[in-house]
């Protein structure tokens, strides 16, 4: 194997490490939580257990996760929207991520004195009162809601690659991301389907168009747009475009009207 070989192949294992870590500390906090309001509502003191099964159970959950999106799983909607995916993910590892729970409260009850019956119980009264059906139903249904961000951002992420996503939310601000992008010929967030109907628009007239919380405003004319400079209305970091500069989007501050 070639230096190259070994150099790129040691960039994707730390690639990798690193996604698992993020995964890992997304159960970990997850896990904590649950562990912190499980002990506000029992008034239960001795919480070092909890924590340490917390941490045990957040490597545990991030291997099964790097495990499912290296199997079929990952690949089961890839004819459909993303959402599919994002959903069908959040119920399958909520269905999991349940049973973690109840181990750890089976694993903390035994260790604790306690038989299986009464370990749960005593984290959820509704079972001993008849109402294990409606009690692990609000859990699953809370953890699959807590797993929707999770796996909207990694579906995304995956989609338009680790790099873009770590530069739009650490990085860099909006405007100097989406000038980067318009650059790169990616495209913006608007979609060509905007521009292509505003270059139609404004063929052969000069027309002017800004964005605006994340609407296209326009067309404009020059004079009404050297109205609205005037007005104060556009600032120097806001992006404007007219066909003279193709598909890049450019701030006003940058260019010479």
């Amino acid at each position: 194997m070639s230096g190259q070989g070994v150099s790129s192949w040691l960039q994707k294992g730390y690639n990798e490490i690193k996604k698992l870590l993020g995964v890992a500390l997304y159960f970990w906090v997850l896990f904590t939580l649950f562990a912190f309001h499980k002990a506000i509502l029992n008034h239960d003191r001795n919480i070092l257990i909890p924590l340490g099964i917390a941490l045990i159970n957040s490597k545990l959950m991030a291997k099964v996760v790097y495990l499912g999106e290296h199997t079929r799983l990952n690949r089961r909607f890839n004819d459909k929207p993303l959402i599919y995916t994002i959903l069908f993910k959040s119920l399958v590892f909520a269905i999991i991520l349940f049973i973690f729970r109840v181990l750890e409260e089976v694993l903390i009850g035994l260790w604790e004195g306690r038989s299986l019956f009464d370990a749960l119980a005593h984290d959820h009264p509704a079972i001993s009162q008849g109402g294990a059906p409606i009690a692990i139903a609000m859990v699953c249904i809370i953890m699959f809601v807590a797993l929707i961000p999770f796996f909207a951002y990694r579906e995304i992420e995956d989609a338009f690659g680790y790099e873009l996503i770590r530069d739009l939310l650490f990085k860099k601000n909006l405007s100097d991301f989406k000038i980067e992008l318009s650059e790169r010929g990616v495209g913006r967030q608007l979609g060509d389907e905007k521009l292509s109907t505003m270059t139609v628009v404004s063929k052969n007239i000069d027309h002017w168009y800004y964005e605006s919380m994340g609407d296209v405003c326009g067309p404009y004319t020059m004079l009404q747009f050297v109205e609205l400079i005037h007005k104060n209305k556009l600032s120097g970091d806001t992006l404007v475009w007219n066909e003279s500069m193709g598909h890049s989007w450019r701030q006003l501050g940058s260019i010479r009207i």
